[in-house]
């Protein structure tokens, strides 16, 4: 619980600081990668409708499986 919070403390800040660099794209952090949602923010980050900062998943097979698909 405590590495969630830690990660998301850092999510916000690293959002803050990119946001002088960044496009007009909304910023977003993914916490858990289960849910099928995932997929359409994915895909929404190749159209520069979203910049993903930041994914926190606790599940390294998850995780691995989600980085060969989306690179």
């Amino acid at each position: 619980m405590i590495t969630r919070v830690l990660l998301t403390i850092y999510l916000v800040m690293s959002m803050s600081a990119q946001s002088l660099t960044q496009t007009n794209a909304l910023k977003v952090g993914v916490i858990g990668l289960g849910q099928t949602h995932v997929h359409w923010i994915f895909n929404s980050n190749e159209r520069d409708e979203f910049t993903i900062v930041g994914i926190v998943e606790a599940d390294s097979a998850l995780a691995k499986r989600y980085t060969d698909l989306y690179k």
